[in-house]
Formats: C-alpha cells, sequence, structure tokens
C-alpha cells in the first residue's frame, strides 16, 4: 500500500533579528495613524484596521518593513519553485494594513484570496506588539490556521478535533507567510495593552492558483418540486428516446 501525503501546505516563519528599534518606530506610526483615522471593519470584531494602503505611508519605518517581506517573499518562492528567474522572485505586488486589538478584540476566521479575478497568491503577518501575553491565558490572541483537509481524527484518544490547527504565538519581530487561501483567525485580546500586527497580501503576474468551477446551486423548482420536477425529467428522457 501506498499512503499518498496530498496538498501540502507551505507556511514559512522568520524571527528577525535585532527588531526592537523598528517595531518601536512602526507602534509610533500605526498609533498615531489610528488616532486619526476610524478604520474600517472587516475580520475583526473589536479592535482597530487600518485601509489596506499602509505601503504608501510615507515613513523609514514602512520602508524597512516593505523591505523585509520583499526579503521574505524571495525566499518562498526559492523554496517553492524550482529554478525560479530573478522575474518570479521579484516584481511583487504588496498591499498592507495595521490591526490594532485590546482585551476582547479578536478576527473571525477569514481568508485573503480576494476576488474572483487578479487574485492574491501569498498573505503574510508581521508581529509589532503582542500587547503583554497573560501566563494563565496561553491561547488568548494567538493566530490559528485551520486544518480543513477532512482527515477524520479518531474521537477516544484525541478529544480535541481541532488539534491539528497551526498555533502561532504572537512574538515581536516574527513574520509569517502562508497561500491567501489558507483560512485563519485570532483568538480574543487578553490584556488592555495593544497586540499590534500588519498584515499584507502579495499577487505577481508570474503565477496563477488553479480554479476549480463550484457546482450550480439547485433552481427554485428543483428546490421546492423536486418530486414533479424528477418525474418530468424522466417524461422527457423516454420522448427523447423516441
Amino acid at each position: 500500500m501506498d499512503l499518498v501525503e496530498f496538498g501540502a501546505i507551505s507556511v514559512l516563519k522568520y524571527l528577525w533579528p535585532d527588531s526592537e528599534t523598528l517595531n518601536a518606530e512602526l507602534r509610533r506610526v500605526i498609533m498615531a495613524k489610528m488616532a486619526s483615522s476610524p478604520g474600517v471593519v472587516d475580520s475583526n470584531e473589536g479592535g482597530w484596521h487600518s485601509t489596506r494602503d499602509l505601503p504608501t505611508w510615507e515613513d523609514a519605518a514602512i520602508a524597512r518593513l516593505i523591505d523585509r517581506v520583499r526579503s521574505m517573499v524571495r525566499e518562498l518562492v526559492a523554496l517553492t519553485v524550482p529554478d525560479p528567474t530573478p522575474g518570479h522572485l521579484d516584481g511583487w505586488q504588496i498591499e498592507g494594513w495595521a490591526n490594532v486589538n485590546t482585551r476582547g478584540a479578536l478576527n473571525k476566521s477569514h481568508h485573503h484570496a480576494g476576488g474572483r479575478t487578479n487574485r492574491n497568491l501569498w498573505s503574510g503577518i508581521y508581529y509589532v506588539d503582542d500587547g503583554g501575553r497573560p501566563t494563565d491565558a496561553a491561547h488568548a490572541g494567538v493566530t490559528k490556521f485551520e486544518d480543513r483537509s477532512g482527515v477524520p481524527k479518531e474521537i477516544l484518544r484525541c478529544a480535541d478535533p481541532f488539534e491539528r490547527e497551526l498555533t502561532v504565538v504572537p512574538t515581536p519581530g516574527l513574520m509569517v507567510l502562508f497561500p491567501a487561501t489558507l483560512r485563519h483567525y485570532v483568538s480574543a485580546h487578553a490584556t488592555e495593552a495593544a497586540r499590534i500586527t500588519i498584515a499584507f497580501n502579495l499577487k505577481h503576474p508570474g503565477f496563477v492558483i488553479p480554479r476549480y468551477p463550484e457546482p450550480e446551486p439547485p433552481s427554485f423548482l428543483w428546490r421546492n418540486l423536486r418530486g414533479p420536477m424528477l418525474l418530468a425529467t424522466r417524461v422527457m428522457r423516454r420522448l427523447g428516446r423516441r
């Protein structure tokens, strides 16, 4: 027998060294922006979510962060693409936004794939400030990537069906890249101090994600008059054979 592990998901993590100064500058920029902008509501329940134009914010700290993003995506391409060309390593389009969560704020389950055209390929998170995580709330404010493989678990020896979720503990200076289609959520933050992250999406014309057609939903007649519709279908088939 041959067990095929089908559909591996690539997640790249890197803890950037010497990030204290950069994180302090990013915190200053983000908190100032939050004070001057109401933000938007997206996956966040509570907290503050900036508009998605962070790469255009004119500040040296933002420019340094974008340099880190470009460096990380080059590494990701080198690891996931056989013999990448310079055109694959460079030319990435980046959008980004800041998130500030305080006590009770969370982000519900979501993905970053985007619309039907010009879809995002990779997404990422950079952790600026963990907001002070209490020792008695280990799962507070963590990022959880969901296991939607559908592989069953044996319930008697594993009471938690969600144990295969990938948990990322917010750590200042940590950057995580993952497929934009990968669903994830952030559990409720447990302190009054700000948990600050920067999220971003990446696009590139040199890559493509396969799209499979979704099944058409049943029509009104099939939903509400299934018996007569089955009978009518049989009659039409018989007439077609004559």
